[in-house]
Order: C-alpha cells, then structure tokens, then sequence
C-alpha cells in the first residue's frame, strides 16, 4: 500500500532462474542462479531477510544496500545494445536465431562493455566497487571466466536462448525505462555523464514507441530526487528521509502503462511467429516486478 510504513523491501540482482514458458502448460528451467545477489531497504533489514530467503535460495549473498544491488543487474547492460545492434536480424527473422551466440559479436560486446563502464562509474561515485559484467556472469554461474564474448559464448545456458520475436519486447520495454534511463538520471543528478547509457535510451525510446526518460521510473518515484550524496546514504541505511517530509508514491507509474500498452499493440498487429526451435525462446510479454521480493515486517513473505 503506498504510503505505509514498516514495510522492507528486497531485491535481487537477476531472476534466479534462466527460464522460458515452452508449451501452453509447460515451464522449462534452463539454468539456476548459483550466486543471488540481494539488496535491502532498509539496509539495516539485510541480515533478518537473508535469514529468511536462505533456505529458499541457498547462498544468496548481500550488497550494503538496494542501490549497489540495483546497479549491479545485468540485464539492462546487456539486452538493449544488443537488440538496437541486432535491430534488422530480429526484425527480418522473428527472433529466429541465437541471440547471445550469434548476436552478440565483438562489436556488440565493444558497446555493451562502454555501458559497463558507465554504469561502473556510477558506482564509484556513489562509493560501491561493481564489479565488471562479465565477472557478473561468470560469479552467477552463466558462463567460464574470460572476457564478456568468452563468457557469453562458453555459456551453456545462455547460448541456447533464442532472439526476442520483436524488438518491442520486455528486453527494451523493462530494460530502458526501469535500467539504463533510471541508471542515467541517478548519474545526472550526482554529475557523472554517461552518453553511451543516454544515446542507447533516446534510440530505444523511439522502436518501443514512449519516451523512456519521460514515463519510466524516475528519481521521484525512487524517492530520492534532491539527495545528496549522504542523504541518499542515510536514506538507504535507515529507509527514512533526513531532509524531507514522507511522500506517498504513485500506486502505478505511466511507464508501466505506456509500456504495456505499446507492447500490447505491437503484439496485435504481429504476423504468425514461425516454427519452434528446440532452443529456448524469450518471453516477450512484459514482467517489470519479477527481480523483487517484498518482505513484510509483520508478515514476512516472498513474491518474485
């Protein structure tokens, strides 16, 4: 409910499993997770929660706090470079080849690896020592370790999954307005630039059909537009702001809608999608809450 208090929130760095619906009934779990990473506000909460979400996801470890964890997820650095990059190949097949094997190339991997920096630089502003992308894969059990083009491709998981049907599809819809245009407002508001996050956005904002900076989630719906950098620290720390009066944050942003709005109308017009593969296709509806889990002081529970 917006507004209450006592309430911790949790968040993980990436879904806990690499699955994809395969049938009208059938779920199919490619890969597990084998290093969850979890974030908390507030952070002060970290070690009560990751009591109760061990027995259910065994090792999962601790960022200080939900910003660090926020910052560390992967995909927003990997999926919308690499759709925009693969624009034509995704359109002209429907989706009909290995994105992470054959989609993302050297030249792919040069893009993506200039949003790590950014995103990286983000971090050490705000103090946090993130760690490079392709480590991030190898640490979560995805690939060997290597470069990001090594990891990628040594992947088991990874290189069976399949290109998104359409480029309008949650790997943009989710990635742009909830990541790398979030990502990139937090960086202005503390004077780091990130060009190659912001060009990446604008580009994006125009195949998904909405403004991505304009209607996803934004510095007022985080609650900390204005924050210093050591408001934001006790804010992260103790879930309560220092300097201002409580707010009540909007029940539904218009990302959400906008989002699912436009995807729902790219999906109508769609022509038939070819034969499967026997390979793992991506899900194209959208799903913007499944890296949460919401932890109840008075009744704990998980949802994700």
């Amino acid at each position: 409910e917006a507004g209450r208090t006592g309430v911790t929130l949790a968040e993980v760095d990436t879904a806990p499993y690499v699955c994809r619906k395969t049938g009208p009934d059938e779920a199919t779990i490619w890969g597990v997770v084998s290093a969850l990473g979890m974030g908390v506000l507030p952070a002060r909460e970290t070690a009560r929660v990751q009591a109760i979400l061990d027995p259910l996801f065994p090792g999962i470890t601790t960022y200080p706090d939900v910003m660090a964890c926020g910052l560390s997820a992967i995909n927003p650095v990997m999926h919308p470079a690499g759709v925009l990059m693969n624009a034509g190949r995704i359109e002209y097949s429907r989706g009909e080849f290995y994105f992470y094997e054959e989609g993302v190339t050297p030249s792919v991997v040069q893009v993506i690896m200039r949003v790590d920096e950014e995103r990286r630089n983000i971090g050490r502003s705000l103090g946090y020592d993130l760690i490079a992308v392709e480590d991030a894969f190898h640490q979560a059990g995805f690939g060997p370790k290597g470069d990001l083009w090594a990891t990628v491709n040594g992947s088991r998981m990874l290189t069976q999954v399949r290109a998104p049907g359409t480029v309008n599809n949650r790997w943009m819809t989710e990635d742009l307005p909830y990541g790398l245009a979030t990502w990139s407002q937090v960086a202005s508001q503390y004077g780091i630039d990130t060009p190659t996050m912001r060009a990446i956005v604008e580009l994006g904002s125009i195949v998904i059909g909405f403004d991505a900076f304009a209607q996803g989630r934004g510095l007022e719906d985080l609650g900390i537009d204005g924050m210093d950098r050591e408001e934001l620290k006790v804010f992260l720390e103790t879930g309560v702001r220092r300097s201002q009066a409580p707010r009540v944050a909007r029940r539904t942003s218009a990302g959400h809608q906008a989002a699912a709005r436009a995807l729902a109308g790219f999906q109508s017009q769609a022509p038939p999608s070819p034969a499967p593969r026997r390979s793992l296709p991506v899900e194209d509806e959208p799903s913007f809450t499944r890296n949460f889990l919401v932890i109840g002081l008075g009744n704990d529970y998980a949802s994700n």
